[in-house]
């Protein structure tokens, strides 16, 4: 997790957004795409894309409506977890 949040400081991200580097994997296993993620959590494709490739993090209304989407809790993205 550390090496995330350097990754997100040297990025020039503010510390009130957080990484998710568990939002891919998530996805993946329910089989959807960036833009029927989007669709149904209610952000744009964009914003998936973004927070996918850590290029920046989320806000916590947008993770708990990730989170939401994807039937997992917020931790769950927060954490590294991969498909099984």
């Amino acid at each position: 997790m550390k090496e995330i949040q350097d990754k997100m400081t040297d990025a020039g991200h503010s510390g009130r957004s957080i990484p998710l580097p568990g939002l891919r994997a998530a996805r993946q296993k329910l089989g959807l795409t960036q833009a029927e993620l989007a669709k149904l959590a209610g952000v744009g494709r964009g914003t998936v894309h973004r927070l996918e490739t850590l290029e920046r993090g989320g806000y916590p209304r947008t993770l708990r409506k990730l989170a939401t989407a994807l039937g997992v809790t917020p931790a769950h993205l927060v954490g590294d977890h991969h498909p099984e």
